[in-house]
């Protein structure tokens, strides 16, 4: 089904319910046994509602020129898996970036807490 046909309102509607309830048992199954998940999904759902709300005032002309061997903080969004998620530093790998372009190609940096940091000594 197509629901992004307005014919099929009624049925998009069913699946919004559909989907809240499914967020909120997750959510409520969640705190009770992984709370520090629940919360950074919490946290994660927020953001990601922000973002669609300021993408209609969004003004690509107040983008940042980022060049090639920056520095920037970069929020991965919510972690699935493996996969690296939330803010972390990473360095641009684009030549020079334009303000028109949405996307900037990054490495992320990853420094792990509490380990000792190892001096080597390279001849």
């Amino acid at each position: 089904m197509d629901y992004k046909d307005p014919n099929n309102r009624m049925h998009l509607i069913k699946l919004r319910s559909q989907t809240l309830r499914r967020y909120y048992h997750y959510i409520y199954n969640q705190l009770k046994s992984n709370y520090k998940k629940a919360a950074i999904f919490i946290l994660w759902l927020g953001k990601y509602l922000s973002y669609q709300m300021q993408e209609q005032n969004f003004r690509p002309n107040y983008n940042i020129n980022y060049r090639r061997g920056q520095v920037i903080l970069v929020d991965f969004g919510y972690r699935i898996g493996s996969e690296l998620g939330g803010a972390h530093y990473a360095v641009v790998l684009d030549v020079k970036s334009s303000k028109q372009n949405n996307q900037v190609t990054v490495v992320p940096l990853r420094s792990d807490k509490g380990r000792d940091t190892r001096y080597l000594s390279i001849y």
